[in-house]
């Protein structure tokens, strides 16, 4: 964690030094195309074997359309597809079988995003997301494979440079339950800068030196499940892979057009767990986990937003 003291520091000082200014809003992303790379780094396995990760890349495709559907309530459809590749090398002699399967396919997480949003009186909003998906490294359907998620949050705007909310999340990902609450909390700080903090997940710091140009400084935490067949040497039949890491970034976000931008991120990974489990277990109980170094992630985005002259009607809602 001490990695990330300077950017807390940053964010804490930013903050507290700030004279505040009207909340200042963007256009959310609503089709995207991404491509992720995490630089070469290591891994050690339970049995002590090394293996070197030359390539671990990430595609990402998202579809959306944003619906109005009434005065004041905004109703939003996404579809995605993800493609996770590996490519390793035995630094011990003898292959890890963990990643000799991760060698032979990809990863796949294919689902749909939904949005729900309802302006209310006193300036709250109602907020709905639900989100159904497949991850696997095969196209078949099981309870293992699956993850689905439905959060609510209310939100208010005491005044013109705050917003905050709270509510709560239901996740069921492969085979395990999860429920806890999430907190929100955007403050515009001085003229061009805006925090954001949308808790458990992440902190942003956002600073537009123009209505073209982004630059968002970030600390977040991530992970991901998959279920993967036959993943172990003695053992046959589903398992579930699971990553979390912690994450400081730098994002660069610019327009190319009205609607279509481009981003590009430079971040530092400090890997928290990688393991394999049985379906429905947990890091406590995992078969096999293995040791990650830290790492850098490249990541360069092109994207949609909605039209200006369609962002300024839905505001205005």
């Amino acid at each position: 964690m001490r990695k990330y003291i300077l950017l807390i520091t940053v964010l804490k000082c930013v903050c507290f030094a700030a004279f505040g200014q009207k909340l200042m809003t963007y256009r959310p992303r609503v089709s995207e195309v991404t491509v992720s790379s995490i630089g070469n780094y290591s891994a050690m396995g339970p049995d002590g074997l090394t293996t070197r990760i030359q390539t671990d890349r990430l595609w990402q495709y998202r579809f959306g359309i944003p619906l109005v559907l009434r005065e004041k309530t905004l109703f939003g459809v996404q579809l995605k597809h993800t493609e996770l590749a590996y490519q390793t090398l035995s630094l011990s002699g003898t292959n890890e079988p963990l990643y000799e399967k991760l060698d032979e396919g990809k990863l796949f997480n294919t689902g749909i995003n939904l949005l729900y949003q309802r302006t209310l009186e006193n300036s709250k909003q109602l907020i709905l997301i639900g989100v159904s998906e497949l991850a696997s490294n095969e196209f078949s359907l099981n309870r293992f494979a699956g993850r689905h998620y439905i959060s609510g949050m209310l939100t208010r705007k005491p005044n013109e440079r705050v917003r905050w909310g709270y509510g709560g999340v239901v996740n069921y990902a492969l085979g395990v339950w999860n429920v806890y609450p999430t907190l929100l909390y955007h403050r515009q700080l001085r003229d061009k800068w805006l925090l954001e903090l949308n808790l458990p997940g992440n902190a942003q710091l956002r600073f537009h030196p123009d209505n073209k140009t982004h630059i968002i400084a970030k600390l977040a935490f991530d992970n991901w499940r998959y279920n993967v067949t036959d993943a172990l040497q003695d053992g046959s039949g589903q398992f579930t892979l699971q990553r979390a890491d912690i994450y400081g970034g730098l994002m660069l976000e610019k327009q190319l057009y009205d609607w279509l931008w481009l981003a590009g991120e430079v971040s530092y990974l400090s890997n928290l767990s990688f393991f394999v489990a049985e379906p429905g277990e947990r890091l406590r109980n995992a078969v096999e986990e293995f040791k990650v170094d830290d790492s850098t992630q490249l990541k360069f985005s092109l994207f949609l937003v909605p039209p200006q002259k369609l962002w300024s009607g839905i505001k205005a809602r």
